[in-house]
């Protein structure tokens, strides 16, 4: 998958101490990007390492409540539980942005240790990566290349699963 580039306009959701923002602006050409971080003291690490960065914004707050309809590279440490929660947000997003600018949209997305469930269709590359701060730990990398269809099929299928989840509990069971 391609590096973000100076159209791009990146976010990472649960930015931490902004160390991947502040390693994306120093090796690409994206100038626009935005931590989203929700604790407080985090955030103000993270606004103080990427401190000069021209257009880096770091946004203390829930990710559920993050308008990310500009993201086109987005970047996600999320354990399982919380990419199952957060990414039919971020899909929702991007579909919003697919109405305005049409099917040619796309959105990048990387996830630190977890795949996004039921988007196998959409994965373009998984990575194993050694981590600097953690001598001889590896990790995967998993990258992702959202259309509007793409992302349509994501979230249609977890619906698809609670429906089935729901008439299980209810005692019937359909594959529609």
């Amino acid at each position: 998958m391609s590096l973000p580039s100076s159209s791009d306009v990146l976010f990472d959701v649960g930015c931490g101490d902004g160390r991947v923002l502040a390693r994306c602006w120093g090796e690409t050409e994206c100038r626009r990007m935005v931590g989203v971080e929700v604790d407080e003291g985090r955030a103000e690490e993270a606004r103080a390492n990427t401190k000069g960065l021209e257009g880096v914004e770091i946004v203390c707050g829930n990710a559920m409540e993050v308008n990310t309809r500009e993201a086109t590279v987005v970047f996600l440490y999320l354990v399982p539980r919380g990419l199952r929660i957060y990414v039919p947000v971020l899909l929702g997003h991007f579909l919003d942005r697919v109405k305005k600018e049409g099917e040619g949209a796309t959105l990048k997305v990387c996830t630190y240790m977890s795949p996004i469930p039921g988007a196998g269709g959409s994965l373009v590359e998984k990575r194993v990566v050694e981590v600097e701060h953690q001598e001889g730990a590896r990790w995967p990398v998993y990258y992702y290349l959202f259309s509007g269809e793409g992302a349509r099929e994501v979230l249609g299928g977890g619906r698809r699963r609670r429906r089935q989840r729901r008439q299980r509990r209810e005692g019937g069971f359909s594959l529609l």
